[in-house]
Parts: structure tokens; C-alpha cells; sequence
């Protein structure tokens, strides 16, 4: 669910990529069109997860020259067009072909629509999830939620007389339950909200699903409940890897005063975890209210490389290098 590459894993992946280079070479010469569309559903897919999504596109072009097709060729595909700034396209893409998408291209095209508040493909993707065999529940649960989020757009007033005739004490969809509370919270209806994600989180320990847990801590982070966002957090994130999720983790020990378990974060991440604008400007904070030096001289660099221009960058190097030269000395 959640992309977190540690130096082991992203070299593991360009050596992927290596083995298939040159392409014209090493793949669209395998014999066996079975096997090339896998290799290069993986490919393309190996090509996303290291932030190329040109090149992903790139790869599904040429197995089509190739007469190569898949139905899996389509969430890459989506996800890829999204990623390049092609979302009007990625849209035209995958409307007409709803009810056949995969249950993968399904959940990625039903976010891009839920993002434009397209209600009616909503609505389209919500059936043909239904349709699925074997059944898919969470992939229902999770676009249900988004047409509570898209119909709160429009319809406000009819959205929460909605949300108030449900028996939420008997369901056990958190996605439903988070959004309902945020819809509820959005209208100031905090207490309504309160009692919703309570529901969510005791449903936690029922789900082996990573993103009800995201949600629920998202949400968790919304309401400021900080500590307890961090508590699901951290069955997400786990130490030694980084990704905005850490982030999140970090600004809510931050933010409920655990400094001893943001540092404990912060230095098992991996390497270059500072060029991450969100974690640094955190581990920052974090340096100045523990008065750790150390911590911040480690970041001025990386600071001062994104920000060149900004007086601030320029005395942040100056403090740092006049604390740390007063204490060597």
C-alpha cells in the first residue's frame, strides 16, 4: 500500500531495470507474449515505485508497438498519466472502461474521479466493485466512502440527514465511519464526529488492511488527537524506513511532546531522508527544542541546498556552525 524504499530495496529495483536494458533487446524478443506482458506490467510497475513515471508510460507504449496488451496495463497506466500531470487524460482513459477494469485500476481511476468530484463514476465504480468474484468488501467499503466525501460536495444538508439514519454502532466499515466523522466535523458537528472515529478505532483491531489504519490515523490527526494518531501510526511506519508517513509520525510525537521517541524516528531513518522538505523542517524543530546541535548541523546543508536564496537558510548555517564551533572548542 504504502511505497517505503529503503537503499536495499530501490537497488534491488534498478537492478530490475538493468536486466531489461536495452529493452529491444532484452524483452520484446522473449518468444512467449504470456511472458512478456507480466515482464512488462512489472516493468512499467518497477518504473512507478521509483518516481519514473515517463519512462513507465514509456515501457507499456512500446509492448502495445510490440502487440502486446493487458487489462493490467491500465492501473499503471492511470496512476502513470496522474503522476506526468496528465489527469484530464488519465480520466478520459478510464471512463469508458469501468466495468472492465481490474480491481486495481478500478481503486486508482475512482480516486482520480472522487478528486474531480465525479459523482456519476463514482456511483459506476461502486457497482462494478460490487461485481467482482471473489468479493471484494474493502474495495466497496473504500469507494462507498469516497461518494459520502463527493456527495458532501453538493449536498451538504442531504449528506448528513444521510449519515444521522445509519446505525453506525452496527457497522463495520471504517472508511464509511472516518468519512461520515469528517463530513460530521466539516459542519461542526465535532461530538457526532468524536463518537464516529471512536467506532473506527476500536474496528482496528479486526482489520489487516494498512490503509483503514492510514485513514484512521489521518483522521486521528485531523481532530489533533495526536498521541493517539501516533500510536496507529507506528503500525504503519515502521522504524528504519521513511516516507511521508513518518512524517506524519514525527509531527505527532512533535506534537505531544515526545521528543525522546522523535529522535529515537529520526535516527533510524535512512540515508538522504533529509532532502524530504516535511521530515527536515520537523527534525529541525526538533534540534531547537532539544537544543541538539548535532542534530541540526546534520540538516544545514540539505537546507541551504533547497532554499539558496532564503535569508533564513543562510542564518540557520551561521547558527549552527557558530554552536557547534563554540562547543569544539
Amino acid at each position: 500500500v504504502f511505497r517505503m524504499l529503503n537503499d536495499e530495496d530501490r537497488r534491488a529495483l534498478e537492478r530490475c531495470i538493468v536486466a531489461f536494458t536495452p529493452r529491444e533487446e532484452t524483452l520484446w524478443h522473449i518468444q512467449s507474449p504470456e511472458v512478456i506482458e507480466t515482464t512488462a506490467t512489472n516493468l512499467a510497475t518497477t518504473y512507478l515505485v521509483l518516481d519514473q513515471p515517463n519512462v513507465a508510460l514509456e515501457v507499456l507504449r512500446e509492448a502495445r508497438a510490440h502487440s502486446i496488451d493487458s487489462p493490467h496495463f491500465l492501473r499503471v497506466e492511470l496512476e502513470g498519466l496522474a503522476s506526468t500531470g496528465c489527469r484530464d487524460q488519465a480520466l478520459a482513459l478510464g471512463k469508458p472502461r469501468i466495468e472492465s477494469l481490474t480491481k486495481e485500476a478500478l481503486a486508482t481511476y475512482a480516486q482520480l474521479a472522487s478528486e474531480s468530484d465525479d459523482l456519476e463514476s463514482i456511483e459506476r465504480c461502486i457497482k462494478a466493485a460490487q461485481n467482482f468474484q471473489p468479493p471484494q468488501p474493502g474495495l466497496v467499503r473504500n469507494l462507498a466512502a469516497m461518494r459520502w466525501t463527493v456527495q458532501a460536495k453538493v449536498d451538504a444538508v442531504g449528506v448528513l440527514a444521510a449519515i444521522r439514519a445509519i446505525d453506525w454502532a452496527s457497522t463495520d466499515s471504517i472508511p464509511e465511519l472516518v468519512t461520515a466523522a469528517q463530513v460530521l466535523r466539516n459542519v461542526k458537528k465535532t461530538n457526532e464526529a468524536e463518537q464516529l472515529l471512536e467506532r473506527a478505532v476500536a474496528l482496528l483491531s479486526n482489520t489487516t488492511e494498512s490503509g483503514e489504519r492510514y485513514l484512521v490515523a489521518q483522521a486521528l490527526l485531523l481532530a489533533r488527537n495526536h498521541e493517539q494518531a501516533a500510536a496507529v501510526y507506528e503500525q504503519i511506519a515502521p522504524l528504519g524506513k521513511h516516507s511521508q508517513l513518518h512524517a506524519d509520525l514525527l509531527f505527532c510525537y512533535l506534537r505531544s511532546g515526545r521528543r525522546a521517541k522523535a529522535k529515537q524516528l529520526v535516527d533510524a531513518f535512512p540515508p538522504d531522508w533529509e532532502l524530504h522538505e516535511d521530515t527536515r523542517h520537523l527534525a529541525i524543530e526538533l534540534g531547537h527544542l532539544a537544543g541538539d546541535w548535532g542534530l541540526l548541523s546534520r540538516l544545514v546543508e540539505a537546507e541551504l541546498a533547497q532554499a539558496p536564496s532564503k535569508a533564513s537558510s543562510w542564518l540557520f548555517k551561521a547558527m549552527a556552525v557558530a554552536r557547534t564551533s563554540a562547543e569544539e572548542v
